[in-house]
């Protein structure tokens, strides 16, 4: 993968009610695609969900799901390589991914989508020269947010 060493994982969740649609964060092409089932059996993501709706951040305790829930992992190399992984929450069995090894991909571009409360976390080495422009607890908004500029 193009992504090593040393970075920082933004995880953004995505409520029963938001757009779960994922887009490309870098132009580029995709190097990777890596799907992996659940662990186990997908953990639920609720109580994530009910600390958003008041207004609390989200916290690591009780957050296996991160790790342990099945996911897609998705490659780029391009000016800044990054990696982003989409993660199922309890209710949902897979996720969808639109892009194949080696395909080009836009800034933007749609490439995956997750239904029903999900998560989806990109990985951003220190060594992509990425200055973020979020911060923990903002709200993003799919296709309009810029996490960080290159």
């Amino acid at each position: 993968m193009p992504c090593s060493g040393e970075g920082t994982l933004v995880g953004i969740y995505m409520t029963p009610l938001s757009v779960h649609y994922n887009r490309a964060p870098v132009e580029g092409r995709v190097s990777r695609v890596v799907a992996r089932p659940a662990l186990r059996e997908n953990l639920s993501m609720t109580r994530t969900f009910m600390r958003i709706l008041w207004g609390m951040v989200p916290y690591e305790e009780d957050s296996r799901y991160i790790t342990e829930n099945a996911r897609n992992t998705i490659a780029f190399e391009g000016d800044a390589p990054m990696v982003l992984v989409q993660i199922a929450d309890q209710y949902v069995h897979e996720v969808d991914c639109f892009v194949a090894e080696d395909e080009s991909v836009a800034l933007g571009q749609k490439v995956g989508m997750i239904r029903m409360g999900s998560q989806c976390d990109l990985y951003i080495p220190d060594s992509s020269g990425v200055t973020l422009d979020c911060t923990p607890g903002a709200r993003v908004l799919a296709g309009e947010s810029i996490l960080g500029t290159y």
